[in-house]
């Protein structure tokens, strides 16, 4: 715990891990002590932000306790209190409520209902009353911790002013704005008192009376009380802490609401430094879910924000629209890092040196990120600290950089502008980089208005000032109607007469005299086939009048620039396909009884499923999803599990793929009559431990059954204490002995012992694929993903470029298994010709439409890359 403490979570994990054993080596298992344990597990995971995890510790603690039996009641009720913030933090208010009823009834037979600390458990539980919108029971329970702590400490303690600002707080969200005043003044100056004018929790209460100020648009009033708030925290904490960039940020607004465009810009800068300096110092080395927590709660609000504020702004000063362009290219893919991967290469390395530089930069980057969040220490010292640790973290990161090339290509990252990506563009060519954001309005404290917006900032080679800027401002519509009709026309063989005009003719319209186009899609425009989109006035298609490289970011080019192709026939090429899926226990089970197997699926399926039949269109499938994460202590991911048993429809599982022989077949003669043989697997060979072996090759054919789990949250930013699922979860594509673990839950053995035949796209992400040139998943819907995240595909499309290939090519529908087999034997023929990707590509594309002319059989896959 003091590891928890300092922010040394690794090491914290460690002697867990090294307590948990001792335990069970001394027959201790079923103990006070391993609940202790446990419990610590629990904060730990909570604090990485793996809830999943902590709630399997949880249950696991509470399983113990009701073994051992007894009088336990203060161990049960440490346990009741760590599930209480969990479910809170995972937005579970319900069963969170549950929880802290248990917690109230322990306290209340421990210490008495006037007791302090029954009130405090009582407030927290009052707390989740407001999660639930109950605000006449959350009033009314405040009001009872109030008069508690009041009887107890009077009127000058802590717990009676926390609990007064949380009573402000309610009135504010009903409208009774005076009585909010009146008790956040209250609370202000008793923090006042307590602490004095330059203590950070006084700008806690300072900031959010600004708030209850900007919400009736005394902006005066607000605007006073947010600047008092700001000079504290840049006195008391540095302008590198995490609240100053709060108060930067509510500033911003609080001048754009006032009409102060030169000061808002410069207060959102401030704010976006801050959020840089956080990433740079400690960013690396975060959990997947702290990362993507960090990006949904801080970042993406805070630049839909400025991006809203630069459209206003940019008629006049258009150099916002560069600062727009710049500030998509340094977030776009941010939290992509291939952490697991540089991790197992240094282990791995056997070089026990580099291990060791390793773990002590990993040891200063988790000291770094609790000290940039602290307020426990004056800012002299707490900013000499980080100085200090950020010194020789820098300096272990070149030494670290120079002898691990996965280190380098990982964590060394050099800020890029629209003038560097402008730089790569030659005559003719233009750069279109997409960006969605929802509108967000600064008036009464600032809001998002419902209204989501795209804009498509481009770059030409003869580009003077600033990027063009074009603004759709239909995001919702085309999010959900105009999306709609595009799918149906491709599905039915509509003549598709509107599209065209939805998605690309105001972008078109600016895009004159250019003949080749590097395009980065964001939102709605990961599910359109770009090429695809007829243009009504001259009945040709979008692939027809322009050259469309798509890439997930424009910044990109640079790297390509640096980094050119390869010819396919320089290194092997690696095929997989036809994946036995029931390979494992499930076939077994066939084989010995196919009526009663055909009854346990039946009993699975009943909790609702779906499969989409034999042919190629049974590639793919989508559905809603859950909590989908692996557990790091071992034990089998109820939520990976449960949700792709939606697969599962009456009597069958995963349907095996015919076609897909054919097209490993086919593909393999091609590089033989080429005189350069694949490698192929097939069958009981298609299996993740054979895939995930594979280093390096030229080229990765997959060609199996994909998947995308839609996210079942709000798209609304969520609040700091809800969880975020990690979406590298919710995508992958499916391997030998599936039907196995999702029929029983049950790890293949033997040669590929311990795994699922579930690659998600985090296991992806870590694999070995530098020098790749191509990976192609040719399965339903691998190009889909988060559509709202700003991140681009957050799926497999990212996750496979991470890991290193220049180029994808996936699909965006369900595919025909004819159609299909020849557009991939159309490409690798040319391809292997040519040694040109995207002009094999398209030469592939163009001669379908020969056989098929509807967009339907040809424009379901895309290539997205070099």
């Amino acid at each position: 715990m003091v590891y928890f403490e300092q922010g040394s979570y690794s090491q914290a994990e460690r002697q867990l891990s090294n307590a948990n054993e001792a335990l069970e080596d001394q027959g201790l298992y079923a103990s006070t002590e391993n609940v202790t344990v446990l419990s610590g597990y629990s904060r730990l995971f909570k604090q990485l932000g793996k809830y999943p995890e902590a709630e399997e510790v949880l249950r696991e603690a509470l399983n113990i306790l009701d073994q051992l039996g007894g009088s336990n009641e203060d161990f049960y009720a440490v346990v009741y209190n760590e599930i209480t913030t969990l479910y809170k933090g995972l937005g579970n208010y319900q069963q969170s409520k549950e929880y802290y009823e248990r917690v109230l009834a322990l306290d209340e037979e421990l210490y008495g209902k006037e007791d302090p600390t029954y009130a405090l458990s009582y407030s927290n539980l009052a707390s989740v009353y407001i999660d639930l919108e109950d605000y006449d029971k959350a009033e009314e329970m405040y009001l009872q911790t109030i008069k508690t702590f009041e009887d107890f400490y009077g009127q000058e303690s802590y717990d009676y002013a926390i609990n007064l600002a949380q009573l402000a707080f309610i009135y504010r969200k009903t409208g009774r704005y005076e009585e909010a005043i009146t008790a956040q003044e209250k609370a202000v100056n008793i923090v006042k008192d307590l602490f004095g004018d330059d203590h950070p929790l006084y700008a806690f209460d300072l900031s959010n009376l600004g708030d209850i100020y900007a919400s009736i648009n005394r902006l005066e009033n607000a605007d006073a009380q947010y600047t008092k708030a700001l000079n504290i925290r840049k006195k008391a904490l540095g302008v590198n802490h995490p609240l100053y960039a709060e108060s930067t940020k509510k500033m911003a607004v609080q001048k754009w609401a006032k009409h102060r465009y030169e000061e808002s810009e410069s207060y959102f800068k401030e704010t976006f430094d801050n959020y840089f300096n956080q990433i740079e110092a400690y960013f690396p080395i975060l959990s997947e879910e702290e990362k993507a927590k960090f990006y949904s709660t801080k970042l993406k609000p805070a630049f839909e924000q400025f991006n809203s504020f630069a459209f206003e702004g940019s008629r006049e000063s258009r150099h916002l629209n560069g600062l727009m362009y710049d500030y998509q290219l340094a977030t776009k893919g941010l939290i992509m890092y291939a952490t697991n991967k540089v991790r197992q290469a240094i282990f791995n390395s056997g070089d026990s040196l580099l291990i060791n530089k390793y773990n002590t930069w990993i040891s200063y980057k988790e000291q770094l990120s609790k000290l940039y969040s602290t307020l426990e220490l004056e800012a002299e010292e707490r900013n000499q600290l980080i100085d200090s640790l950020s010194t020789r973290a820098n300096d272990m990161e070149k030494e670290l950089s120079a002898s691990s090339k996965a280190f380098a290509n990982t964590f060394t990252s050099k800020k890029v502008t629209w003038k560097e990506v402008q730089a790569q563009l030659k005559p003719n060519e233009a750069a279109v980089e997409i960006i969605r954001f929802r509108n967000f309005l600064p008036d009464s404290a600032g809001y998002f208005n419902g209204e989501v917006y795209y804009a498509a900032l481009i770059v030409r080679e003869d580009t003077e000032d600033y990027p063009d800027m074009v603004l759709l401002r239909s995001g919702a519509d085309m999010e959900k109607r105009f999306i709609a009709y595009y799918r149906n026309a491709i599905k039915f063989s509509m003549d598709d007469q509107y599209s065209y005009n939805f998605f690309w003719r105001p972008i078109a319209n600016r895009l004159k005299g250019i003949n080749k186009i590097y395009f980065s899609p964001d939102g709605v425009y990961n599910q359109i086939s770009i090429y695809t989109l007829k243009n009504p006035k001259t009945g040709e298609y979008s692939i027809d009048e322009w050259a469309i490289q798509v890439m997930t970011s424009t910044k990109d080019l640079i790297a390509y620039a640096d980094n050119p192709s390869s010819y396919p026939g320089e290194r092997k090429a690696y095929l997989f396909g036809y994946p036995n899926y029931n390979k494992g226990s499930y076939e077994e089970k066939l084989q010995a009884s196919s009526d009663e197997i055909a009854s346990s699926v039946v009993a699975a399926a009943s909790q609702g499923r779906e499969i989409r039949g034999n042919s190629r269109g049974g590639r793919g499938a989508r559905s809603g999803g859950g909590s989908n994460t692996r557990s790091t202590r071992g034990g089998i991911s109820r939520g990976l599990r449960g949700n792709l048993q939606r697969y599962i429809d009456d009597n069958s599982l995963l349907a095996l793929l015919p076609g897909t022989k054919t097209e490993i077949e086919l593909i393999k003669n091609l590089y033989e009559t080429n005189n350069t043989p694949p490698l192929t697997y097939l069958a009981n060979q298609a299996i993740e431990t054979n895939l995930k072996s594979v280093k390096n090759p030229h080229t990765l054919h997959l060609a199996t059954h994909g998947f995308f789990l839609e996210d079942d949250r709000e798209t609304d930013v969520p609040g700091d204490d809800d969880y975020v699922q990690n979406p590298l979860l919710r995508s992958g594509l499916i391997f030998a002995g599936a039907n196995s673990f999702l029929s029983s839950g049950e790890f293949l053995e033997g040669e590929d012992d311990g795994q699922d035949g579930i690659l998600t796209a985090f296991e992806a992400m870590n694999m070995n694929l530098d020098d790749t040139e191509l990976v192609v998943m040719s399965a339903c819907e691998t190009g889909l993903g988060e559509v709202t995240n700003g991140e681009g595909v957050y799926g497999l499309q990212r996750s496979f470029q991470i890991a290193g290939a220049k180029s994808i090519i996936m699909s965006l529908w369900t595919v025909d298994d004819d159609a299909t087999q020849q557009l991939m034997t159309n490409f690798y023929s040319e391809w292997l010709k040519t040694g040109d990707k995207p002009s094999a590509f398209k030469a592939a594309q163009q001669k379908l439409r020969e056989k098929y002319s509807q967009p339907y059989f040809w424009g379901a896959f895309v290539m997205v890359g070099q």
